[in-house]
């Protein structure tokens, strides 16, 4: 990055290709620098060089002078090796070297219409492209070796390109087209149909696989692939133009970096996008959202949202260029500079997700990326190259040296257009809020009158002295008013100036004044905000200049003692030219009660944090009645899913047992109804054979029928002795049943009571009856509707379902609450922590707190010494600067005699040869009396300015020693008056304080 045009210190800052080094070129020299960590790798002070390019890590770079001396011209470039302090080759060109570009394979030097291709194994020169105008020096070399591809502007636009005119006024400057041509081949490969404006900036990633370019307006960034020039992405950097200064890839090609003449760097990931610059969705809602809040960006944001809505629905049917203008991709990440305007090259390192900045004003800042969330990203670290930073030596107070012969030049960028828009906005925002009482614009500060400026000026000034008047002339009494508010460019500012306010030339001086002394009386406003917080109380800092001479500065805070001890120092060193040791007997009193102060708060804090402590201890020792509660719940919710699965269990059980019972009765009966039957024969049979008359043929026939009775009845007991059997089988069945179901009872009685149903005053019976009992005499009756009366006391399947689900949402509102002040408690406890820890905190801060006093008691002790000494050593050094500026004076005088004895002996050559030289002699008798007349003028104003410098001086001299004689009266007349007679001279001293 050249920054010749700046006008500062730094002429030139790059990085290498890896992007871990730093080459800075100065009017002193250059020097290169290592990134991570940073520090000073090599330099050299010879001149002024313009442009410092290395090839990666090697020793080899290559420079181009500024043009201070011949043999570091900016036609020239010079190959050296910085490991053998040696030149390798030097090449000279027939213009100004503008850029120099390198890789392993190829040397690319850049001038304002051509481009030379080099081999870097043997510096021969391999091709010379013609370009159009390119003051710019745009142009990119890829680094890779393989892919080794360089890039610049077109001379005229692309036919095929959709930017080019066919019309017959098409513009013949520079277009947006970009040539791609192979630095191996030595041929062009391809057209890339960039931009509509011409391009502003270029880059081509570590592979040689893509392009970045940017335009003249510097809104949208594309990104095309090499060697095809197939648009790949395209991004929004902003809805405003402005200048690209750097475009940077990173080493994997997945993110880009964009600088420019704002305060805001953007950071765009290409792998979260589809080609041709189309989000996925995901991202674009969410970059909207990181956005900050305001009237500005919810318009931007319903602006987005409407063309990405418009682009989602017919973007189909649109061609590609009009839908980019509905669905751009905005920035990733993005980091906000310090400062805007001011130039800046980019890189992104290539071990740590980190952006490095460098800034034409010297500093190199390194920024933290978040990879997955993106958003603003956080300054880690920030360097000030100091080492070729402008400098200007200063002795004494606010003076400079006698060897400086140069006035101290404006660090700010008081020319650039962005520093000056923002100035005006922020005097515009201050005079408004301040009650200016004059109408104020952007016109009033882009055309300004001198009776405005003055007006602005005085109103300012009033604010920051108030009731002051202006007595003199106001371009007289400005520049002595600058001095005495040290303003640092006040030399800058001069009576001519003053009378110009105007003018191109001198308005940005004074606008950059304006500026500052705004800035001044933010921060004078702000400093008195603080003291007037900080002293908040009983006994507040005075906002006048008085001090009390009898305070107590045991009895105040260490802001008021402080206070009052510098004020007091003062004063005594400026009447006796000593310290006041009671001051700082007293200020080491009140420090020392402080200390005391402090070492009890800090006990009481011990004693507060070993007492939260040990209740944190026995909490956590002690059971929690929650755990309890939890196992108590958990245990009630096994007990509900055993006595589910248990009533689950008994009912098909219950129902087989009261079908067995049925068949065994019924069975019973049959038996029964059998047996009568039986009998009933019986006895009929005996009848008939005891009311017959016997005969052997009816005795044969009734033995026949004996028999066959016999027979019969030995079936029929046979049929009753296995009724009999399965009857006993029913019964031990129906006894089983029995026993089982008293079983299933005592359970489910037992899971009742132990969930709180059983008894009618259990807790959760709600007055009802819920406990199981059989009811055996109801086996074998009916009821009046022709089914079976129940065994069981309790409808099972009704009531105490209904119960049973009742208690189940019970428990799970208890534990809902429950978990609910589980919750509250462990927030109570968390708190705790959080004040213990707050309170270990304030602690460390406390002792830190009290040897930074300390420290900066004694360093304040330390400077009110240093600074004594030098004030001691201040008129010496006044007197020794009027014996120089004497002693220029005599020396003067001197030359004038010697140019008077060489007039006369030019008069007597003239004589001579008057007939050959007299049109010569006349002239130079021309120039000497010119010369003569300047030199005795400048003796003349160099006499008068050192009298004037000598008899203010002396009066001065004579100031402090009326102030130190009255300073003496009064100790005298207060030693011999007492107390009252201390505050009778308080007008000598604050004007004395305050002169």
């Amino acid at each position: 990055m050249n920054l010749a045009n700046k006008g500062n210190e730094l002429l030139f800052i790059n990085f290498n290709q890896d992007f871990s080094c730093i080459s800075v070129g100065t009017k002193r020299g250059f020097k290169i620098y290592n990134c991570d960590p940073f520090g000073k790798c090599y330099s050299k002070s010879d001149c002024s060089i313009g442009i410092v390019e290395m090839l990666f890590c090697t020793s080899l770079v290559a420079i181009v002078g500024a043009g201070d001396q011949p043999a570091f011209s900016p036609r020239r470039l010079q190959i050296i090796n910085t490991k053998r302090q040696s030149t390798i080759c030097e090449l000279t060109f027939p213009t100004s070297i503008l850029s120099v570009k390198l890789n392993r394979k190829r040397l690319i030097v850049v001038l304002e219409d051509q481009i030379y291709v080099y081999d870097i194994s043997n510096m021969k020169l391999l091709h010379t492209i013609e370009t159009s105008p390119n003051p710019s020096a745009i142009c990119a070399l890829s680094p890779s070796s393989e892919n080794c591809y360089l890039a610049y502007p077109s001379p005229t636009p692309s036919p095929t390109s959709p930017f080019s005119s066919n019309g017959r006024d098409a513009p013949h400057g520079p277009s947006g087209d970009v040539l791609i041509f192979n630095a191996l081949t030595l041929q062009v490969v391809n057209i890339v149909q960039a931009h509509k404006t011409s391009v502003s900036n270029i880059s081509i990633n570590a592979d040689g696989t893509m392009l970045a370019t940017a335009s003249d307006k510097g809104t949208v960034i594309r990104i095309f692939s090499i060697p095809n020039a197939q648009r790949l992405f395209q991004f929004r950097r902003g809805s405003h133009s402005a200048k690209i200064y750097s475009l940077s890839f990173n080493l994997a090609s997945t993110l880009l970096c964009v600088s420019s003449d704002t305060d805001t760097v953007h950071i765009f990931k290409l792998g979260g996008n589809t080609p041709n610059g189309r989000s996925n969705g995901g991202s674009f809602d969410s970059i909207l959202d990181s956005k900050g809040s305001g009237m500005g960006s919810v318009l931007r944001r319903q602006s987005m949202h409407f063309g990405k809505n418009i682009a989602g629905s017919v973007g189909s049917y649109l061609p590609g260029m009009i839908t980019e203008i509905f669905e751009p991709s905005r920035d990733f990440a993005y980091l906000k500079l310090p400062s805007a305007g001011v130039q800046s090259i980019i890189a992104l390192s290539n071990t740590t997700p980190q952006v490095m900045v460098a800034t034409s004003d010297g500093y190199l800042y390194q920024y933290n990326i978040d990879l997955e969330n993106g958003g603003q990203c956080v300054m880690l670290k920030q360097h000030r190259r100091q080492s070729y930073a402008f400098r200007q030596s200063v002795n004494g107070v606010g003076g400079l040296s006698a060897s400086s012969t140069t006035n101290a030049r404006d660090p700010r960028p008081v020319k650039d257009k962005t520093f000056q828009r923002n100035t005006i906005h922020s005097l515009i925002t201050y005079l408004t809020q301040a009650g200016y009482p004059n109408a104020v614009s952007a016109r009033t500060f882009t055309q300004p009158s001198n009776k405005d400026f003055q007006d602005v000026f005085k109103f300012l000034y009033n604010k920051l002295e108030p009731g002051f008047e202006f007595q003199k002339r106001f371009e007289e009494e400005v520049p002595i008013l600058l001095k005495t508010m040290r303003y640092p460019a006040a030399d800058s500012i001069s009576r001519t100036t003053l009378y110009a306010v105007g003018t191109p030339h001198s308005w940005p001086n004074m606008l950059a004044l304006l500026g500052w002394m705004v800035d001044l009386i933010t921060i004078v406003d702000k400093f008195n905000e603080m003291i007037e917080h900080l002293t908040m109380g009983n006994n507040p800092i005075p906002r006048n200049r008085d001090i009390d001479p009898q305070m107590d500065l045991t009895q105040v805070s260490t802001h008021q003692a402080l206070y009052s001890y510098l004020t007091r120092s003062y004063r005594t060193w400026m009447l006796t030219g000593e310290l006041d040791p009671e001051a700082e007997q007293m200020l080491a009193r009140s420090f020392q009660r402080f200390k005391e102060v402090s070492e009890t708060d800090v006990r009481k804090q011990h004693e507060e944090n070993e007492a939260l402590r040990q209740t944190l201890e026995t909490a956590r020792n002690e059971v929690s009645p929650l755990s309890a509660l939890e196992e108590e719940q958990q245990r009630l919710r096994a007990d509900v899913e055993k006595f589910k699965t248990a009533i689950e269990h008994v009912r098909p059980r219950i129902e087989e047992i009261r079908k067995d019972n049925e068949a065994g009765k019924q069975e019973i009966v049959n038996l029964t109804n059998l047996a009568a039957q039986l009998d009933t024969a019986v006895k009929e049979t005996k009848e008939v054979i005891r009311a017959q008359t016997v005969t052997k043929e009816g005795l044969e026939t009734k033995l026949e029928e004996r028999n066959g009775l016999r027979r019969r009845e030995t079936g029929l007991k046979q049929q009753v002795s296995e009724l009999e059997n399965q009857h006993r089988a029913l019964e031990k069945r129906f006894s089983d049943g029995e026993v089982e179901a008293e079983r299933l009872a005592k359970e489910y009685n037992a899971l009742a009571v132990k969930i709180g149903i059983v008894p009618t005053t259990a807790k959760y019976s709600k007055g009802q009856d819920l406990e199981l009992r059989l009811r055996l005499e109801n086996a074998s009756l009916t009821s009046s509707s022709g089914g079976y009366a129940p065994l069981y006391s309790v409808d099972i399947k009704g009531k105490a379902e209904q119960t049973v689900s009742a208690l189940r949402n019970q428990l799970n509102r208890d534990a809902n609450q429950t978990n609910m002040e589980l919750s509250t408690l462990q927030e109570d406890l968390e708190t705790l922590n959080d004040t213990l820890a707050d309170d270990e905190s304030e602690l460390r801060f406390k002792e830190s707190h009290n040897t930074i006093l300390n420290k900066k008691y004694q360093e304040e002790k330390e400077n009110a010494r240093n600074e004594a000494i030098s004030r001691q050593t201040y008129a010496e050094n006044r007197a020794e600067q009027i014996r120089l500026m004497k002693l220029e004076a005599a020396q003067n005088a001197a030359e004038c005699d010697r140019l008077d004895q060489e007039q006369l002996y030019l008069e007597r050559q003239a004589t001579l040869n008057r007939e050959q030289t007299n049109r010569r002699i006349k002239e130079l008798l021309q120039q000497l009396a010119a010369v003569k007349q300047l030199v005795e003028q400048h003796v003349g104003v160099i006499s008068t300015m050192a009298a004037k410098e000598l008899a203010d001086t002396l009066q001065e001299k004579a100031q402090l020693q009326k102030v130190v004689a009255a300073h003496q009266q009064a100790r005298i007349q207060m030693q011999q008056q007492g107390d009252e007679a201390s505050s009778s001279q308080p007008g000598v001293e604050r004007d004395l304080l305050f002169s």
